[in-house]
This record gives C-alpha cells, sequence and structure tokens, in this order.
C-alpha cells in the first residue's frame, strides 16, 4: 500500500485503517501495548475512529492510563492531525508523538491545563522508513557529517519566528529559570568564557521543551540550528 498512488482516496484510507486496526490487534495479544497503541492512533487518524478507539484504549489501559487519561489522549486524534498527509503508512511520527503523549502524562494530571505535545514531521521519516535507529545514525553522520546534527526543526516565516520568541519569553521569564540564571550569576569560581558556556547551556536546557517538539535536536546544537534560522526574521 505504500507504494500505491492514491493515497488521498476514501478506499486507501479505508483499507488501511483495517489493516492497521487488525496488525494493532495482534500487537496487543502479543503484549506489546506501545506497538498496539501507535498502529490504533494511525487508524484513527485515518477516518476509523470508532473501530480503532476501543483497541486504543485497551492499549493505554495496559500501559497504566486511566479512562480520563486516555480519552485527554485521544482527543486530538483524527481528521489526519497526527500522521503525515504526504505519507501516511510512514508511523515513525506516531511513535514519536505518542512517546511524547505518554511522557507528558508521566509527570501532569489530566486535568493540568497543560497543552498536549504537537505532532512533528520530518522529511527523514519518509526516506528513511524502514531503517533500524543505528542505521538511520549512520545515513545522517554520513551526511552531515561536519556539524553536530540541529534536527529538522524549521522557523519558515515571520509569524512562526514571533510566536517563538513568546514562548521562550514565557520561559525566560519564569521563577524556574530565573532561579537558574541567579545561581549561576552568583558563582564565583567560573571565568567569563566559562559563565558564557554555562549560559549557553542552561539556556538550551530550559528551551527544550519548546524547541524539541518542533524536531530540533536536544542541546546546544538543536538552539543554534533554531537561533540562526530566526535572525532570518
Amino acid at each position: 500500500m505504500k507504494r500505491a498512488s492514491d493515497c488521498l482516496s476514501d478506499g486507501f484510507k479505508n483499507r488501511a485503517s483495517l489493516l492497521l486496526s487488525r496488525r494493532g490487534n495482534s500487537h496487543l495479544r502479543l503484549q506489546e501495548p506501545k506497538a498496539a497503541l501507535r498502529d490504533a492512533v494511525a487508524a484513527m487518524d485515518l477516518g476509523d475512529r470508532r473501530a480503532a478507539e476501543a483497541l486504543a484504549m485497551e492499549a493505554l489501559r495496559d500501559l497504566g492510563k486511566d479512562e480520563v487519561v486516555s480519552h485527554k489522549i485521544l482527543e486530538p486524534v483524527g481528521c489526519g492531525r497526527i500522521l503525515d498527509p504526504a505519507a501516511p503508512l510512514v508511523l515513525r511520527c506516531v511513535d514519536r508523538w505518542t512517546a511524547d503523549v505518554l511522557d507528558h502524562f508521566s509527570q501532569l494530571s489530566a486535568d493540568s491545563g497543560e497543552e498536549l505535545p504537537m505532532p512533528v514531521h520530518m522529511p527523514s521519516d519518509r526516506y528513511l522508513d524502514g531503517l533500524d535507529e543505528e542505521t538511520r545514525a549512520a545515513v545522517i553522520r554520513k551526511y552531515i557529517p561536519q556539524e553536530q546534527f540541529g534536527g529538522t526543526g524549521l522557523v519558515s516565516n515571520a509569524a512562526e519566528c514571533i510566536d517563538l520568541m513568546k514562548k521562550w519569553e514565557e520561559v525566560f521569564s519564569g521563577p524556574d529559570f530565573q532561579c537558574k540564571r541567579k545561581a549561576l550569576w552568583d558563582r564565583r569560581d567560573l571565568s567569563f568564557p566559562a559563565r558564557m558556556k554555562e549560559t549557553r547551556t542552561m539556556v538550551a536546557e530550559s528551551l527544550s521543551k519548546v524547541l524539541e517538539p518542533m524536531g530540533y535536536a536536544p542541546g546546544r546544537p538543536g538552539l543554534a540550528r533554531c537561533v540562526k534560522q530566526m535572525q532570518a526574521f
């Protein structure tokens, strides 16, 4: 089905949803709830919400999530918002999103009011589909050998840049960042170059929850890529 040219047709989506639901059921019987959840979410996003939702709820139950949290997780699923529309059977983006959401609710309750992580679609998912992690990493190292990999995140216009700056401002004005900044400033054992290096690391770590869901690499490489893109606007 990945070779089909009609991936936007209803017939394609119906067949893909059915196959994914059945594969998800098989994963569940094999006691692989994360794989079952991935397939169920993909089936729901292709339009088969009613049939696949029960499978997703059962997988989440096996993963230790109660009914309230499970419904909260599945709220945004549907109408092609999680899958990459250009490659709806490449499920790496679904794996990434479900991992982010499960981690999100391991730290927060369903009524916390925090927004769920956004799905991230990377072009590399399409091109490197079917490769294991070690092979993917080797390909990336081969073709980007000169500098640390900054990820695949993208700031493509001035409006996105402004929105991102507002999110940064929220982080920098928050009590957690201000406390870290003061603690760093109060240290007397650092030279000026060492202080600047520690400051860059602190900023990168503080912005990780903003940048990593967008596809930027963890730490300073991701921050450097993002800053370089923002400078254009």
